[in-house]
């Protein structure tokens, strides 16, 4: 984003333009979950390969992240999903580290107070806490466009992208995923048309790659109202960029949207 504001800016008054104008973009309103979409940014981190005996839960611990953030980024909805050889996205890590296998056949987590754990296995390891889940609010928000997902959230290329592409028919009709207010809805450089309807004061979404927008700013929006529709062509372009954002950091659309469509 930077590097694109740069490029238009006058060469004596870049320095001051440049901070006035991101300051603006970045307070398009007056909430804190408001931010302007970044389709992608390098990826920060280090790929962990999963051996035998290795638990999602336990490499979160090892390299100290939210297991939370390892699951939306690798796309992991239930952590028995992971099996050895599964190579494993670690945001902010400087290196790979060694993680031992979790003791017990049946990789258990720990049950308070150093009980059993479930089928009476002993805990691995009675000093830790209990696993925690990863949480799905499914059906929290509605899908703005019907179409396959041909990109996902996460790690593609040594990029982070932060929403998901959905495909869709030329000048198919783009809804709102949630009733809120339209903080945003004009052509933003990289992005086309882009929309963004904030919920509450803490989830905003972000509707980009529209051919047109049909709501303006300010305006209150429905559940499922139409906000714009697609490119008119050619097919290949006809595709919803689609964020959703919580308290300014964007989160796996997958684990807000219902699983049938």
């Amino acid at each position: 984003m930077t590097k694109r504001l740069h490029c238009f800016l006058p060469v004596g008054s870049r320095p001051g333009l440049l901070v006035l104008l991101l300051g603006l973009l970045l307070c398009t309103a007056c909430h804190r979950g408001t931010v302007l979409p970044e389709s992608s940014s390098k990826a920060q981190g280090v790929y962990h390969t999963v051996e035998k005996g290795q638990t999602l839960w336990r490499i979160c611990k090892i390299y100290q992240v939210s297991l939370q953030d390892v699951a939306e980024l690798n796309n992991i909805t239930d952590q028995a999903q992971i099996k050895v050889g599964d190579r494993l996205f670690i945001p902010g890590a400087q290196s790979v580290l060694n993680v031992p296998a979790t003791a017990g056949a049946a990789a258990q987590p720990p049950a308070p107070g150093g009980a059993p754990s479930p089928g009476g296995l002993p805990a691995p390891d009675t000093q830790e806490p209990l696993m925690p889940v990863i949480e799905k609010n499914v059906g929290m928000f509605v899908w703005p466009l019907i179409g396959p997902v041909t990109k996902r959230f996460g790690i593609h290329g040594g990029l982070k992208h932060d929403g998901i592409a959905i495909k869709g028919s030329p000048g198919a009709e783009v809804k709102a995923s949630r009733g809120g207010k339209v903080i945003f809805s004009a052509p933003l450089e990289g992005y086309g048309n882009t929309v963004i309807v904030q919920h509450d004061k803490s989830f905003v979404t972000v509707y980009a790659n529209l051919g047109e927008n049909t709501v303006s700013r300010d305006q209150q929006v429905k559940q499922s109202q139409v906000l714009g529709r697609l490119l008119g062509g050619p097919v290949d372009k006809c595709y919803l960029h689609f964020q959703v954002r919580h308290d300014r950091k964007a989160r796996n659309p997958l684990f807000y949207l219902p699983e049938a469509r």
